[in-house]
């Protein structure tokens, strides 16, 4: 009978090794931003071949968003980007013996972008089409005037009401104090 259990403890010994043994999986500290790039971690006590099953589970609906199904236990850590709704969440971390999760920790979404520091308008009020500044940070170049004693046709060119303005320089933002 004492070689049978030892038999039997040598195989559950072997069998144990089979499957990772996660110790604590770390919950993220304050709140977590959509859209940045945060690292997941946790512990093992001991190496596995077995991959892990890694998802986000809202503690209010208890949606649960996976964000890996081939996870490699052994690299001990994960980078996400935050691709959840605002809430409250737990991660949940599947080692083959069932899921493991972390303390709680809130998303937010991202903050709206502030207003310049002067407080000044661009120059014509408007903002350009793309949204983006020109790469040089030079205002765009508006077409030359014709020149109005060069008519292009039979018909006289009518004389400008005004002359034409120059290009309004950029505004810089102003490091806030």
């Amino acid at each position: 009978m004492s070689r049978f259990m030892i038999y039997l403890t040598l195989l559950l010994a072997i069998v144990n090794l089979a499957y990772a043994q996660l110790d604590a999986i770390n919950t993220p500290t304050g709140d977590i931003t959509q859209g940045v790039k945060i690292l997941v971690t946790w512990k093992l006590v001991g190496p596995t071949t077995q991959a892990g099953v890694l998802r986000a589970v809202n503690k209010d609906t208890q949606a649960s968003t996976t964000l890996s199904d081939t996870l490699d236990l052994n690299s001990l850590q994960y980078e996400w980007v935050v691709n959840v709704d605002p809430g409250s969440y737990n991660f949940a971390l599947n080692d083959g013996t069932g899921d493991k999760f972390s303390g709680q920790f809130n998303v937010v979404a991202p903050k709206t972008p502030a207003a310049p520091a002067d407080g000044k308008a661009p120059a014509d009020g408007k903002a350009p089409a793309d949204g983006k500044a020109p790469a040089d940070g030079k205002a765009p170049k508006t077409p030359a005037a014709k020149d109005p004693k060069t008519p292009t046709s039979k018909t006289p060119a009518a004389e400008p009401s005004q002359p034409p303005k120059a290009p309004a320089e950029p505004d810089t933002p102003k490091n806030p104090k």
